[in-house]
């Protein structure tokens, strides 16, 4: 694929997020959904946050009295500020488990609104989340958030970041070398070694989320039967995102996966990037198993 056509795609993927984003936050039908929901979650990730701060502030004086100040700058604030990005995506987890209708009543809206026959044949069956492969999505996420904030803090910021951006360049190995080799430069110089860091850890969590807004189908794909057996259709489990261009793909993930980094934004980016991937569910993934 050429520079031209997949800066085409990926252009569409983001403004199908901006789509998407506007019709949730304006359309009232949308809006209703989330919008209370949002506000109770913006009040427990704000309390969250809160908490990783206080919490953290005593050990950053401490560390003080005893580090170089460059030392804090660069790592310990820069992972204090790393904890409180992750937070919409704990809260997420933590909300799927207490209460799985809260972002499913948004994804379910947003899809209804392109093909509402889709969207109540799909909610009529049974949704599988909490199995082993969700558990090891879940635990792989977090691990990985862990392991990369540590690296960064108690290692130093240039080695620490050769795992992510080594995991970076071995997941896009086999893409266009216009998309990687721009940040592997921009890491080789001091001056924009932040700005590569951030742009990998952006895409990192892009491709999470990409998975985690879909979940309500792919939930449901699990209990999907044929119709000459009993058992699970796990053909079409995993071939959920067979349809359409990845670069789109990355796109209107990458869009959502910047706003969740802000830290008292995330909670309604959560809610509007569920409905407006419900909103654009026909073009990003497979659904001819519940057609």
């Amino acid at each position: 694929m050429g520079l031209h056509k997949w800066t085409l795609r990926f252009g569409h993927g983001v403004s199908a997020a901006v789509v998407g984003s506007a019709r949730a936050a304006t359309e009232p039908a949308l809006k209703e959904v989330f919008w209370r929901k949002g506000k109770q979650l913006f009040l427990w990730s704000t309390v969250l946050i809160i908490v990783i701060h206080v919490t953290l502030l005593p050990v950053e004086w401490l560390l003080g009295l005893l580090l170089p100040a460059s030392w804090i700058d660069t790592t310990f604030r820069s992972f204090r500020y790393a904890m409180n990005s992750t937070i919409p995506f704990a809260m997420v987890t933590i909300c799927r488990y207490v209460k799985v209708e809260l972002f499913e009543d948004a994804f379910f809206a947003g899809l209804k609104t392109r093909d509402k026959l889709v969207a109540e044949s799909i909610r009529k069956h049974k949704a599988i989340y909490w199995d082993w492969e969700y558990v090891y999505h879940a635990v792989r996420l977090g691990a990985r958030q862990l392991t990369l904030g540590l690296l960064v803090t108690l290692i130093s910021p240039t080695f620490g970041a050769i795992v992510p951006l080594a995991r970076f360049g071995y997941k896009i190995r086999r893409m266009e070398r216009f998309f990687w080799i721009p940040v592997f430069l921009a890491f080789c110089f001091a001056s924009t070694q932040d700005l590569a860091l951030q742009i990998v850890r952006v895409w990192l969590n892009s491709r999470e989320l990409f998975r985690d807004l879909y979940d309500p189908v792919i939930a449901r794909l699990k209990s999907v039967k044929t119709d000459t057996s009993s058992s699970l259709n796990r053909q079409s489990s995993r071939e959920w995102y067979d349809k359409g261009s990845g670069a789109v793909r990355l796109g209107f993930s990458m869009t959502f996966a910047c706003l969740l980094q802000v830290p008292f934004v995330g909670p309604f980016a959560w809610f509007v990037a569920f409905v407006a991937a419900g909103i654009h569910a026909p073009e990003m993934i497979n659904l001819s198993a519940f057609e």
